[in-house]
């Protein structure tokens, strides 16, 4: 004897298909969000040059993590002041910049850089090429960095 089909499944699968599809992501809407997060990370590069925890840090996702060649870490402001103590600033010259919107809400940028740090006398203390990949997500607060990746010729 076959048991009857409830109207219950037939439902959920008119339901699910009867959603409307997102709107499309033009190659504008692309270029827009590509601009926006290209702006976040100008400044979240400023932040870091001038080493500017605050404002460093309120890019910063709440998840975020930090990977490179030495380590996988969380950062906190905490240990952005304790690193950034001796230092007054950065010297990068980007090299190369590249900005990819993934989705309405996300997007990652690469860049490459040579740079030098300075104490808080002006001494050159580092001096380095860099390579950094960091992963840009939009929460309620504006664009935030959930992650970096970064590394430098291992000497």
């Amino acid at each position: 004897m076959r048991k009857p089909i409830t109207t219950w499944p037939i439902a959920a699968i008119l339901l699910l298909g009867c959603q409307p599809e997102p709107p499309a992501f033009t190659e504008p809407d692309r270029a827009a969000v590509a601009a926006e997060i290209e702006a976040a990370r100008d400044a979240y590069f400023d932040a870091a040059t001038n080493f500017d925890v605050e404002t460093l840090v309120s890019y910063m996702d709440e998840d975020f993590i930090h990977m490179s060649n030495a380590s996988i870490a969380p950062i906190t402001e905490e240990m952005l002041r304790e690193a950034w103590r001796p230092l007054s600033h950065i010297k990068m010259d980007r090299t190369s910049d590249r900005v990819m919107a993934l989705t309405r809400d996300s997007g990652y940028t690469m860049s490459t850089a040579s740079y030098v740090v300075f104490d808080t006398a002006g001494v050159a203390v580092e001096s380095n090429d860099w390579a950094g990949t960091h992963i840009w997500i939009r929460r309620a607060g504006g664009w935030k960095v959930q992650a970096v990746h970064e590394g430098r010729p291992i000497q």
